[in-house]
């Protein structure tokens, strides 16, 4: 199934969609950067220029030590012209 877990809204994030052009998704742990991009290209229809990804530190569940949370962000750079626009039905 194609499935971004959701857009990040941060601080930093906000300041890299105005003045860059880059969005931050949350993503599945075992995406890599090809997957990103194109589940974004097929969802947004839109080119994408550039993928980063950033492995954040795990969550840890302090009653079961075995739970650990794995969590993965791509930022998505896109050109200067371009932009996703985001519907919230």
């Amino acid at each position: 199934m194609i499935r971004i877990k959701g857009l990040v809204f941060t601080r930093k994030s906000s300041a890299l969609l105005e003045k860059y052009n880059k969005y931050t998704f949350e993503v599945a742990d075992h995406w890599t950067k090809v997957h990103v991009r194109w589940v974004v290209e097929k969802i947004f229809s839109v080119p994408v220029a550039n993928v980063n990804i950033l492995r954040l530190p795990p969550i840890i569940n302090r009653k079961k030590k075995f739970n650990r949370v794995k969590r993965k962000r791509a930022v998505v750079t896109l050109n200067p012209n371009r932009q996703i626009t985001l519907r919230f039905d």
